[in-house]
C-alpha cells in the first residue's frame, strides 16, 4: 500500500489548480459575503 498518487501529472495538475483557487480565494477575500447561514434542513441533520 501508498500514499503516492497513481498519476503524477494529474495529481500535479489538480494540485495546482487548488492553489490558484485558493490564491483567488484571497485575492478576493474582501468581496461577496462574508457569512452564509447553514440552510435549516442541513443543520436539523
Amino acid at each position: 500500500m501508498t500514499l503516492d498518487p497513481k498519476n503524477w501529472t494529474v495529481f500535479r495538475q489538480v494540485a495546482h489548480a487548488m492553489l490558484d483557487s485558493s490564491l483567488d480565494k484571497m485575492e478576493n477575500s474582501r468581496q461577496g459575503r462574508v457569512w452564509t447561514p447553514v440552510p435549516k434542513n442541513l443543520k436539523a441533520k
